[in-house]
């Protein structure tokens, strides 16, 4: 395995210089650290890889960044053949009862060293510092997906809400469509815009013929006995990623981030009027207003 890693990393280094150490030399002292956990237990007290702490945190950083562009994409993944998702589908079927399982996720907190900025938000509930981290695993107990960004404060139903990576199926995956997010994201902009041009216009309006309000009332005044309601208001929460800017107006009191939609519908359920440019944390009495 060892071997095996080591050539596939070797060509993403530059040329040594001298006396440097050796890509083989590097990984070595990176995988006993993350064995490890320690500098001083591992690495720096190893005569056949002890490296000077400077040194080490260089290399480190260089061969970890080279370790997961290199291997997370080719060994971590959420695709499954057909036939891996029925193998799975009978573990936890066996295992819980429950049908249609594949894989099953949790959070766990890796220690850390308290930071410098944000200490708070890495004291996680159970008296430590440390990063919240959700992992997905098969029925094989093989990591599918990790994700390591989120520090220890955050609750694992919070990250849930906030993490895309579990759906994100459809167009990256699709063979027939399959188009890269870069490009899409293109696509996607400019398709909407003329979408919203064109059909918004002559299908989402307030407008009612004199039959179609008369209609209304009478749906709506069987439904709650008031006369004279033609349509139906309130928002809706748009879930969405964390943004860059102003997050704490887009989460909402439901616990996630979101846009407040305001809508309209008639009798028949039609949508006649939509607005979704309102942050989540805006209530629907001020959206009204």
């Amino acid at each position: 395995m060892f071997v095996d890693i080591l050539e596939e990393i070797t060509p993403r280094f530059p040329p040594i210089r001298g006396h440097g150490l050796s890509v083989k030399e590097m990984l070595a002292a990176t995988l006993r650290f993350m064995a490890e956990g320690s500098y001083q237990h591992g690495v720096g007290t190893d005569f056949s890889v002890a490296i000077a702490q400077p040194t080490f945190s260089i290399l480190f950083d260089k061969t970890l960044k080279i370790l997961v562009e290199v291997l997370c994409g080719k060994w971590i993944s959420l695709e499954m053949a057909p036939e891996e998702q029925q193998d799975a589908r009978l573990h936890f079927y066996a295992k819980s009862g429950i049908p249609g399982i594949v894989m099953s996720v949790d959070g766990t907190h890796i220690k850390n060293i308290a930071p410098v900025q944000d200490r708070d938000q890495h004291h996680n509930r159970k008296g430590f510092y440390s990063l919240n981290g959700p992992l997905a695993c098969d029925h094989k107990m093989t990591i599918r997906f990790v994700d390591a960004t989120y520090s220890g404060a955050n609750h694992d139903s919070h990250i849930w809400n906030v993490q895309d990576s579990f759906t994100q199926h459809g167009v990256g995956t699709d063979f027939s469509v399959a188009i890269a997010q870069p490009t899409f994201s293109i696509v996607f902009d400019k398709t909407l815009k003329i979408l919203e041009e064109v059909l918004c216009g002559k299908w989402i309006s307030l407008e009612m013929a004199p039959e179609e309000q008369q209609e209304a009332r009478l749906h709506f005044y069987a439904k709650s006995g008031i006369p004279g309601i033609v349509m139906s208001v309130d928002g809706t929460h748009i879930k969405i990623i964390a943004p860059v800017h102003d997050r704490d107006q887009h989460y909402n009191r439901k616990g996630f981030y979101s846009l407040n939609a305001l809508l309209v519908c008639d009798h028949k359920m039609t949508i006649r009027f939509v607005d979704a440019r309102y942050s989540g944390a805006n209530h629907d009495s001020h959206i009204w207003n």
